[in-house]
């Protein structure tokens, strides 16, 4: 009987120990997953916010050469030109 009982303790012990081996392969396994996709989901942000500061860049490199371009057209933008023989001062 007391061989029974010390070899009941062995299994539960045997089975312990396989247990935490596989809940210490799961949790490192969900880790290393969880990092990835982190890891993924910063590079995906990093490359959004680059795409977006380069189109903020791009739109105001068009508005500064509308706003040249309208000074362009303005009658107003050009110099007097004086007339020969005029008498307005």
């Amino acid at each position: 009987m007391l061989a029974s009982k010390m070899s009941r303790g062995t299994l539960m012990a045997d089975l312990l120990v396989k247990l935490q081996t596989i809940a210490t392969i799961v949790a490192t396994g969900g880790g290393t997953y969880i990092a990835f996709a982190g890891l993924h989901a910063w590079k995906r942000e990093m490359k959004g916010r680059r795409d977006i500061e380069l189109c903020q860049h791009v739109i105001a490199q068009f508005y500064e050469a509308e706003e040249k371009v309208r000074e362009l057209r303005s009658p107003m933008s050009y110099p007097a030109v004086e007339i020969r023989g005029s008498t307005q001062a």
